[in-house]
Order: C-alpha cells, then sequence, then structure tokens
C-alpha cells in the first residue's frame, strides 16, 4: 500500500486522519521531528485530493536517509497523477523526480528544458548549477 492511499485510508477513518497515517507508515519512529513535520505537511494537503501541489525544499534540513524516504513519498504522489511544482536546491534530487526543469537566476528563468535533457548535459548542468 502507498503513502498515498494509506493518507485516504485514514482520512476516510473515524479517527483524526494524521495519527491513523502515522500507526501505517513503518518507519516513522526513526524520523526527526523536521522530517516528520515535513510528512505531515505532505499529508495534510494529500487529504485535499489536489490536482496540483506547491513543494519548497521539502529536502531542507533532513538526513539523507530522510531525504530518500520523503522523495519516495513525493514519487509515489507523481506516480498517483498529481501534478507538482517542486523547488528545490538540491538539482541532483529534483533533476530526478521532475519531469521539466527550470533554471531560475535572480527571479528569471534562465533555462527550461526536460528534466532528462538537463541532468544528461553535464557542461550546461555545471554552468546553470554549479554541480
Amino acid at each position: 500500500m502507498t503513502f498515498f492511499e494509506r493518507c485516504f485510508i485514514a482520512f476516510e477513518s473515524d479517527e483524526e486522519p494524521v495519527c491513523r497515517m502515522w500507526e501505517q507508515y513503518e518507519n516513522v519512529g526513526r524520523w526527526s521531528w523536521p522530517a516528520k513535520a515535513q510528512l505531515v505537511a505532505i499529508a495534510r494537503a494529500l487529504l485535499m485530493r489536489p490536482r496540483l501541489v506547491l513543494l519548497d525544499e521539502p529536502s531542507q534540513g533532513l538526513a539523507p536517509r530522510i531525504v530518500e524516504d520523503i522523495m519516495a513519498v513525493i514519487e509515489e504522489m507523481r506516480d498517483e497523477g498529481i501534478a507538482m511544482l517542486l523547488v528545490e536546491q538540491n538539482s541532483t534530487l529534483a533533476l530526478s523526480i521532475a519531469h521539466r526543469a527550470y533554471v531560475i537566476d535572480d527571479g528569471r528563468i534562465v533555462h527550461a528544458a526536460l528534466a532528462a535533457a538537463l541532468d544528461a548535459d553535464q557542461e550546461l548542468k555545471h554552468r546553470l548549477l554549479a554541480v
């Protein structure tokens, strides 16, 4: 069962949705408070059955292993057909999830392309993203 499905089971139950979701999520015990807060924020958004979700720096301040777990949830959301606008400074992470990439510098879009194309062009990535 996906995280997405667990959120809707929690939403449809008689109990507090977020509490139910925590009971069902298998790895939550080892997560830090910032990671739990990030997951709750995502779950709250999913409970509204959105067509578009804005994610602003979902990996910020989290341990690398927790970032992997959060990104797995985001990938599930993408696979469920939820459109996302992901703002993320970790370009490697963002490009691995995104369909399209927009590089913004000083408030202006300086490059727009398929994420896979940008990820494959090492010279362009280095020039635009300092990677």
